[in-house]
């Protein structure tokens, strides 16, 4: 993308950005105790705007009590902070987006164990829920959350936003994550049952906002377990997508797509990729997007797989023949990227050596965690000190 293209509008259905340059979901630990927009939020956000972000997203803006330090619209009465925040960006021309997201814990009962001061409750509950909460919440509590997000797209709309997030992962991407969603019911097993949870909350944000743009933070789950395990398997999104009438390329680095998908449950997701004209590109490197194709490389000749089937042999023989490549441009209109994160290594050696106790939360504590969680387990640390 060119500078010049950067710096152009962008529409959006009726919703119209003066720029390409967005201000992603983030947390800042400056909203009042009760989850309400404080000035302090406030400036800082509209920095930001008078910089020149076209679309800033509020982000884990819940729609029920929670004991997180984020942002809160659960009722009318702050409203008015959230309405001050939206006009503060629109003064730059900047419009305001609200991520919404329920985190994967039970909310009522936690809340009720740090009322009454049971740190120790508190502690094991959410233990517990991290583990467990996606198979044991019911389907009655799954409808009364989704009334709370119509409740808060409503007001979202009466504060002047002007569009909103799905956060895809925690709740509703553990819902929709083969690994994690083992659950017998309407909302676990099949494609449709798991991603069930993820379409009725579109609905219910459309039903308390019939006119406020959309959108989608779309989790995907990679095979490696240090990136996360919430959202839908790469392959089961291109299968969503091409049952849209979509025409689909599936562009894959490695030798085989699916890879972390059973055996049972692979052979369908191709067979439903040939139904829909679902092509296929492994061995393939994307090189960069343009505003119509993907430009990638195609290695044709690639190395023989070493441990799992479609792995890459970790040191070529040394009579392996050179790479075949060719350059392949792809034509699109639409890019979904699947990516992740990775821990961040922490060595608190000299601090121990010192006597100081280290506990270790976040990116840093064995696996990525997104800020939500660090600041929770942070806290949790801190008030068992």
């Amino acid at each position: 993308m060119t500078l010049q293209t950067l710096l152009e509008p962008l529409e959006i259905n009726h919703m119209t950005l003066k720029n390409r340059i967005i201000f992603p979901p983030m947390t800042t630990g400056y909203e009042a105790r009760d989850g309400s927009i404080t000035e302090q939020s406030i400036n800082f956000y509209k920095r930001v705007a008078e910089g020149g972000a076209s679309y800033i997203v509020l982000g884990d803006v819940t729609p029920v009590h929670t004991i997180s330090p984020t942002p809160k619209l659960v009722t009318d009465e702050q409203i008015p902070s959230f309405k001050a925040l939206a006009d503060a960006l629109h003064e730059f021309g900047c419009k305001l987006g609200l991520q919404v997201f329920h985190p994967e814990y039970d909310t009522v009962a936690v809340a009720e164990l740090f009322a009454k001061g049971d740190m120790a409750g508190a502690r094991a509950k959410l233990h517990h829920d991290m583990q467990h909460y996606i198979n044991e919440v019911t389907g009655e509590r799954l409808q009364e959350i989704l009334v709370h997000i119509t409740a808060l797209a409503r007001r979202a709309t009466q504060a002047g936003a002007d569009a909103i997030e799905v956060h895809g992962d925690r709740l509703v991407g553990s819902l929709c994550s083969p690994l994690i969603n083992q659950r017998t019911d309407e909302y676990g097993g099949s494609f449709e049952n798991r991603t069930r949870f993820a379409r009725a909350v579109v609905r219910a944000i459309r039903e308390g906002s019939p006119d406020i743009c959309i959108d989608y933070k779309l989790p995907i789950i990679t095979e490696n377990p240090q990136l996360g395990r919430g959202g839908l398997v790469r392959a089961e999104t291109a299968e969503y997508i091409a049952r849209g009438d979509c025409e689909v390329t599936i562009v894959e680095m490695m030798g085989q797509i699916a890879a972390e998908e059973s055996s049972t449950v692979k052979p369908f997701i191709m067979e439903d990729f040939t139904a829909h004209n679902v092509v296929v590109k492994t061995n393939t490197k994307v090189d960069r997007i343009t505003a119509d194709a993907v430009e990638a490389t195609e290695t044709l000749n690639p190395p023989a797989p070493a441990g799992r089937p479609g792995a890459p042999a970790p040191v070529p023989a040394s009579d392996a023949p050179e790479p075949q490549t060719q350059a392949i441009s792809i034509p699109c209109d639409c890019v979904v990227i699947a990516s992740g994160t990775a821990p961040v290594a922490f060595d608190t050696a000299a601090l121990e050596a010192h006597g100081i106790k280290v506990t270790l939360v976040g990116d840093c504590n064995g696996k990525a965690a997104d800020i939500n969680r660090a600041v929770e387990e942070g806290y949790l640390a801190a008030t068992a000190a």
